[in-house]
């Protein structure tokens, strides 16, 4: 028997919406592919395997929590405070999703949160049929998974820090919202559906790092979205790429966004629920072919390399510096002069020609010259601790 956990204090018990999921045709996929717990999109795993669209249950026993908007259940364990603090999460983050796409969820969304990994991993083979090898490796990182089949959320409270926990909630409830218009085995682009939720998830705007990383990753893959229209794809791509995938997904629906408005935007997917492909539904609305915008996107966002200084400085003394657009996976030389200082070193890139660094806790207050120097590409940028 189901044990009703009532509630109270959290006055109207809403919540949010976040980091964006996509999982979407049915597959005999279960291999996972996960982003890491930190940067553009924290914590949460993209793939997941897919059988039955009916509904199953989990041996896991499961405390029903009364909300307003949502199905949600809690495993035993997770502190009262928590559980309070989660219902209103959730509430909140439905309501934002629906503000976001003008339109209710068709049914409340079915939530199922679990206190431990051991229990998450168990849960996510009775629900979605993963293999406890995939189970066991999904439990071990991540914090929650969709199933577009089932359009079910698992959540697992132990890999969750409370601070993402609203970010985590809106990137799956975009995808349960998208699945609910086009349907659940409708066919999207990945970096489309994957961007949509990446770009709801980073809320008022994607953040400068994560801009210099798509424009990083188009400098050295400029073909990347073509090489993920569907998830299979992606999984292969992110495996090299990494969170920068969903940075320049994210940045190609803003552009789509820009040129559309956001309520073509949204219609082009009520459209593909019709029955249309995304790319006649594209076609329709911005008069030119997808590939067309891939092109021009992938053109004006493409970066030459660069050295970027952030501006605040952090709790340490430090101020960010960031290179993007040098070759992936490569040694840089990194030269840091000022007055009666300098300090040389070697950092490599990352997959989409990245590194980031700080300066500034260790040297006196003034300007100095950052230089950048790889077998094949040269930057420069000014660090200014003085004006901080």
């Amino acid at each position: 028997m189901k044990i009703l956990l009532k509630v109270t204090g959290v006055g109207a018990l809403a919540l949010l919406a976040l980091v964006f999921v996509f999982r979407s045709d049915a597959s005999a996929n279960d291999s996972p592919t996960c982003a890491p717990t930190t940067g553009f999109i924290p914590q949460f795993c993209v793939n997941v395997p897919v059988g039955t669209s009916v509904r199953r249950e989990t041996t896991v026993p499961l405390s029903t929590v009364l909300t307003v908007r949502a199905d949600v259940r809690v495993e035993s364990g997770i502190p009262a405070p928590e559980v309070a603090r989660l219902a209103a999460s959730v509430d909140a983050a439905i309501a934002r999703i629906e503000q976001v796409f003008d339109r209710p969820f068709t049914a409340k969304p079915r939530i199922l949160v679990f206190a431990t990994r051991a229990s998450f991993a168990r849960a996510t083979q009775d629900l979605f049929g993963y293999s406890p090898e995939t189970a066991a490796s999904v439990a071990a990182s991540y914090g929650g998974v969709f199933d577009a089949q089932t359009l079910t959320i698992a959540v697992s409270w132990q890999s969750t820090p409370g601070a993402n926990l609203s970010s985590l909630l809106a990137h799956e409830l975009t995808h349960l919202a998208t699945r609910e218009i086009v349907g659940q085995s409708a066919t999207l682009p990945a970096w489309f559906e994957e961007g949509l939720a990446a770009k709801i998830q980073a809320g008022a705007g994607i953040d400068a790092d994560a801009q210099l990383a798509a424009r990083s990753l188009l400098a050295n893959a400029p073909h990347t979205l073509d090489t993920v229209t569907t998830l299979a794809e992606w999984h292969k791509v992110y495996v090299k790429l990494g969170v920068g995938l969903y940075a320049v997904s994210a940045e190609a629906v803003s552009a789509i966004e820009t040129q559309l408005g956001h309520r073509p935007m949204f219609a082009m997917l009520a459209e593909v629920g019709s029955g249309a492909r995304f790319e006649d539904a594209y076609r329709a609305h911005a008069g030119e072919g997808l590939d067309e915008f891939i092109a021009r996107f992938t053109g004006d966002l493409a970066l030459t390399p660069t050295a970027q200084v952030g501006t605040t400085l952090d709790g340490s003394g430090n101020l960010s510096w960031t290179l993007g657009a040098f070759a992936p996976n490569t040694d840089v030389r990194i030269a840091i002069a000022g007055r009666s200082y300098d300090l040389a070193f070697t950092v490599r890139t990352d997959g989409t020609g990245m590194y980031r660094g700080t300066f500034g806790s260790t040297a006196a207050l003034g300007t100095y010259t950052l230089t950048a120097q790889s077998a094949t590409a040269h930057a420069t940028a000014t660090i200014d601790t003085a004006s901080r």
